[in-house]
């Protein structure tokens, strides 16, 4: 507490918060509500901003964030699932294109895992150490780029309400290329494991996606996902649902961009989920 002087009167103030960001407060809350979480979601911007954990009751939490390479949510499991006592299921959004690399390759030569995960004492795949370069001062869980805020709800959740915009040839043919099966596969086998030994559902979905993004998408593409789960489950059971082209994510007005939903389609997406997989 800080304690303020305001004319004669003392006043008992609130500390400020220990986070000015999206992931900082994700971290913060894990700790302070370690016993209040039952469904854990992870992964990406198709969880972060298209899955509303609201609709999954109040001991669920969305730690997923924009832009997250698989390789930090198998720390967070490793690290995090056994302080945390009542999760029983976690959810985790699976690609289309399956390989993350490019999301490594670009952020960390721009800076902007530095001190995301450098806060929680999480270090990049060592393929990247030469990218990454610790802050000459650090605070935890405070961004030093302006640009970024504190926008997530109290369940970590960040809505959106915008309309699809075009996609481009550039962003169609990367976003829907897929590589490296090999690396998707130990990625979620790791995951897998990690859930199954601490007695946790592990639930692997694939996000609804517009009638703009699956233009790009493929049956062969379609078989190389459920193959991909196949051989990740061999060993430790992944639960596992594709929504890309469910007949009820039909609709533009559902998605903020192309490949994203806006805060209409992550509540029915939600609803879907909970039902389907009775959470």
């Amino acid at each position: 507490m800080v304690i303020a002087l305001v004319g004669s009167v003392l006043f008992l103030l609130p500390k400020p918060p220990v986070y000015n960001n999206n992931i900082g407060y994700k971290h913060h809350y894990i700790v302070q509500h370690a016993d209040g979480i039952k469904t854990l979601i992870i992964g990406h911007s198709h969880f972060e901003n298209g899955l509303n954990p609201h609709e999954l009751g109040d001991s669920a939490f969305n730690l997923a964030s924009a832009g997250r390479p698989y390789h930090y949510d198998v720390l967070i499991l490793k690290e995090y699932l056994p302080t945390l006592p009542n999760v029983r299921t976690v959810l985790f959004p699976l690609r289309y294109r399956l390989s993350d690399s490019d999301f490594f390759k670009k952020r960390f030569q721009q800076g902007l895992f530095e001190d995301y995960y450098f806060g929680w004492d999480m270090m990049p795949p060592e393929t990247y150490a030469n990218n990454f370069k610790r802050p000459v001062k650090f605070i935890p869980h405070f961004r030093k780029y302006k640009k970024d805020r504190y926008t997530v709800d109290s369940l970590g959740y960040e809505s959106a309400q915008i309309t699809p915009q075009p996609m481009t040839e550039i962003e169609a043919t990367t976003l829907s290329s897929q590589s490296e099966f090999g690396m998707a596969i130990l990625y979620l086998e790791v995951m897998a494991e990690i859930c199954a030994r601490q007695g946790v559902r592990f639930i692997v979905l694939a996000c609804p996606q517009s009638d703009l993004f699956l233009q790009y998408v493929t049956s062969d593409g379609i078989e190389n996902m459920d193959w991909v789960i196949a051989k990740a489950s061999e060993q430790y059971p992944i639960e596992y649902g594709n929504y890309m082209s469910d007949s009820a994510f039909r609709a533009d007005t559902l998605y903020r961009d192309w490949t994203h939903l806006n805060h209409t389609g992550a509540t029915l997406f939600a609803q879907r989920v909970k039902q389907d997989f009775g959470i």
